[in-house]
């Protein structure tokens, strides 16, 4: 499987990679894949269910299982390597996750611990980048304003958040890590319009003032030709 691609050649590459493949086994499931996202932009990656656009995606952080195999000729964030033949060893990729790649998940509110608070999932992120405590808040505070949300979002419980909010609140705990890259499986694909709506305007104002980087996995063309600088197709 490869991507068609058309990449602008005057453009600075934030991620590489080159003549990717992948496979389970003998069974090759992705091969000769070549992708390149350039600082500050808006990537969208389209194709068809099962051709293995998340597969991908989820092996730049090494969430894929230690039977996967996964290698590239080139395959770097920001210049330094990732290494996708250490799938499942968290240790290999802590340098990535988080600071390097955010991840939004297709299913928000899968991402949470229901007993715990917003509050306290982000007091996770912050304590791993050694923010001082007494500042956690207005950090936290701070970002909420930025998407949109009110600081009493902090006292909820993921079920108390409906589909949009829980999905900001996504964004919010990838965007207090800094990422260079954002990368948002079918972000819109439980929303209303109306919330798509908000939604895609949001994120084009965190790309604009923080040159976020981002890959958006979307089977909605309406949704990709309204936010990507570029759109790429997975195909077989």
């Amino acid at each position: 499987m490869h991507l068609t691609d058309e990449q602008n050649p005057n453009d600075l590459p934030i991620l590489v990679l080159q003549d990717y493949h992948l496979s389970l086994g003998d069974r090759v499931l992705i091969s000769g894949l070549t992708v390149t996202l350039s600082a500050g932009e808006i990537l969208g990656v389209v194709g068809r269910s099962g051709v293995g656009k998340s597969t991908v995606m989820l092996s730049l952080l090494g969430l894929l299982p230690s039977d996967f195999q996964a290698k590239a000729r080139l395959a770097v964030l920001e210049n330094q390597p990732i290494l996708l033949s250490k799938q499942g060893d968290e240790t290999a990729f802590l340098p990535i996750r988080g600071q390097g790649i955010g991840y939004i998940f297709q299913e928000p509110k899968a991402a949470f611990n229901p007993i715990h608070t917003i509050a306290k999932h982000f007091d996770v992120v912050l304590s791993r980048l050694n923010t001082p405590k007494k500042s956690r808040k207005s950090v936290m505070i701070e970002l909420l304003e930025q998407c949109q949300l009110p600081k009493q979002v902090l006292k909820c419980y993921s079920d108390q958040l409906s589909g949009g909010e829980c999905q900001r609140v996504c964004l919010v705990r990838a965007l207090l890590a800094k990422p260079s890259v954002l990368i948002l499986d079918e972000p819109t694909a439980m929303l209303d319009r109306i919330v798509i709506a908000q939604l895609l305007k949001l994120l084009r104002r965190i790309n604009q003032t923080y040159h976020t980087s981002m890959m958006i996995i979307s089977h909605d063309e309406s949704v990709q030709s309204a936010i990507c600088h570029r759109i790429i197709e997975m195909i077989d």
